[in-house]
């Protein structure tokens, strides 16, 4: 599991806030640089439970393709709340 710092409001420059979001990645069958990218974007869930239940990325298509794969939570879901638990 790791997070990224993401901007809470991208369509304002002045606005400086941030919030953690976090995502998922194998490099478990990547085959270094120039190989594929899988890049899931993320349900109305946290993102553990789609990465547990999406094996056809990780265990069929990532192995055949030499590929690295990032799940991205979607905001508002699972640790990925730019406003905390409320």
């Amino acid at each position: 599991t790791r997070f990224f710092e993401q901007r809470v409001d991208h369509a304002s420059p002045a606005a400086n806030a941030t919030w953690r979001q976090r995502y998922l990645i194998s490099e478990a069958h990547w085959g270094g640089p120039g190989s594929p990218i899988l890049f899931y974007t993320g349900n109305e869930g946290p993102i553990t439970g789609f990465w547990a239940a999406c094996g056809f990325v990780t265990e069929v298509l990532a192995p055949r393709l030499g590929a690295l794969v990032v799940f991205a939570e979607q905001r508002f879901y699972g640790e990925s709340l730019p406003f905390g638990r409320i």
